[in-house]
């Protein structure tokens, strides 16, 4: 049988199953792969959910469309190469688990599990629910790995921003000076180091004539003051021009004509969605 007939009924991916050199890998010529690793990759190649195959001792790489996107910048050198050389930057997570289902061990099963990958030229925060299942070989032992993959970073972002706000809103609502607001907002993300690495909360300074820092987050005092000193004349305009009770366009929060600021040129909060809190007292 040739590769382009054990990857008839997939997608795209079935083009690049086909022209693959298959010699070159552990797999070998598509003509000797075994029964069940032919009938597990038409499995996966049939099915529109992300799925993947990892092959022999060497767990080698044979996934379908829908783990294409997955993958990132991997794909699609991934196909063809061994587990442990393709996810390097995380095999000492997932490793272990693969290697113990080829081993015999029963199936695993993990939720919105954090993995540190690098496939868009940086490592970043990812989050998967996943199955490693026993794939049969021939001789009724096991001849591989299947994995059945959803990625879930977009959802574990979305809930933790909400939670980040939800707290904005309670702990900023209950203060009672605009001063105290800034410092229970920088309290807040504290809480939150992930989608805030660090903050500067600014009000404006009519005297100065620029922002003043009323708090930080993640960086040593004398990192915020030159932090603030380094914005530009855009940057302070934003701050100075914050109207009363909406949201500012910079991504702050405005309270009774002054700013309570995570300013973009400084960081990125993620939604930049402003809190409402009662109407406060101004500080003098």
């Amino acid at each position: 049988m040739s590769s382009k007939d054990i990857a008839a009924d997939g997608l795209r991916m079935r083009d690049r199953i086909a022209s693959e050199d298959w010699s070159r890998t552990p797999l070998g010529s598509p003509a000797q792969w075994a029964t069940s690793l032919r009938t597990v990759v038409g499995i996966i190649l049939g099915s529109r959910f992300p799925m993947l195959l990892w092959w022999g001792a060497d767990l080698v790489h044979v996934y379908n469309d829908g783990y294409a996107p997955i993958l990132g910048d991997k794909h699609p050198g991934a196909l063809g190469r061994p587990a442990s050389k393709v996810w390097a930057e995380i095999w000492h997570v997932v490793g272990p688990m693969a290697e113990g289902v080829l081993a015999g061990e029963p199936a695993t099963w993990s939720e919105d599990l954090l993995l540190l990958m690098n496939r868009h030229g940086l490592v970043e925060e990812a989050y998967f629910t996943f199955s490693y299942s026993p794939a049969p070989n021939d001789e009724g032992g096991v001849g591989g790995v299947l994995v059945t993959v959803q990625e879930t970073t977009s959802r574990v972002f979305g809930e933790r921003q909400l939670r980040l706000l939800g707290q904005l809103t309670e702990r900023c609502g209950q203060a009672r000076s605009v001063t105290a607001v800034c410092h229970e907002a920088a309290g807040v993300f504290q809480d939150f180091t992930q989608d805030v690495p660090f903050a500067v909360v600014l009000l404006p300074d009519e005297r100065a004539g620029q922002p003043r820092l009323v708090a930080s987050h993640g960086l040593p005092d004398e990192a915020a003051h030159k932090l603030v000193a380094s914005l530009d004349s855009e940057a302070i305009h934003r701050v100075e021009g914050a109207g009363a009770g909406r949201e500012d366009s910079a991504g702050g929060v405005a309270f009774d004509d002054q700013l309570v600021a995570v300013n973009r040129d400084v960081v990125d909060v993620g939604t930049g969605r402003g809190v409402e809190v009662p109407l406060l007292e101004r500080d003098q």
